[in-house]
């Protein structure tokens, strides 16, 4: 029997960029400034694409997955993410501050690349399109207010918030259309709905309650600190 989860090998690359990142800050907080974060970070971007042109080019050979879905591949986006963030939050990027329509350009020209006619290439997805999206979300304080405004309708932000949890079920609803020859409209529904069910009934209240813990952990942590310094 196949399960029907394979949309989660993104929680893997996840999980491997966060472990990844977690060990850079050890890294460069123990460098003593000869290590920032925006060279970590602009470093291991260029790795990354390395990677990427070595397997397009057929440099390297993977067995079983494919190489797309590797976290040496697919991680591209999370580290440039950190990457215009940390650019961005030092002031480095504040000359594009002239050029307000880029982040809007950046992003149109990489939701183009996924369009399936027309589009710039199957390696301009792959190697650049995750780099225009990660610079146009870190910018989206520079779309123009209509867009802005779009974007802020109740039904986009309810999607949002529920995005990652439709995600995670939407798998067997999907398996169900392919082996089973379901109604892909009802199939929708239904993952839209359990998305929801599971975001409101299971993952918000957990995420709740371990914040919680944790700031009432951090709270009794720092005042017995403060009762043994007085």
């Amino acid at each position: 029997m196949q399960w029907p989860v394979s949309q989660l090998w993104s929680l893997n690359v996840e999980e491997h960029g966060y472990v990844f990142l977690a060990l850079g800050t050890v890294l460069i907080a123990k460098s003593k400034e000869r290590l920032s974060a925006s060279v970590f970070l602009g470093i291991t971007m260029l790795t990354v694409m390395g990677c990427i042109v070595l397997y397009m080019r057929g440099r390297w050979q993977v067995e079983g997955s494919p190489w797309r879905t590797r976290s040496e591949v697919a991680s591209l986006g999370l580290i440039a993410s950190a990457y215009f963030c940390v650019m961005k939050e030092t002031g480095r990027m504040k000359f594009l501050h002239k050029f307000s329509w880029l982040p809007l350009a950046a992003l149109a020209l990489a939701l183009a690349s996924f369009l399936p006619y027309g589009n710039l290439s199957w390696n301009f997805s792959i190697l650049v399109a995750p780099l225009l999206a990660a610079f146009a979300v870190n910018h989206a304080a520079s779309f123009p207010e209509i867009v802005k405004r779009i974007l802020s309708v109740r039904v986009l932000r309810w999607f949002g918030t529920c995005s990652f949890s439709i995600y995670l079920w939407q798998g067997p609803f999907y398996v169900a259309t392919k082996q089973f020859g379901a109604s892909h409209s009802l199939c929708l529904l239904f993952s839209v709905v359990a998305g929801a069910l599971s975001y409101y009934a299971i993952e918000n209240p957990a995420r709740l309650y371990w914040n919680r813990k944790w700031d009432e952990f951090r709270a009794a942590k720092s005042g017995g600190i403060a009762e043994t310094v007085v």
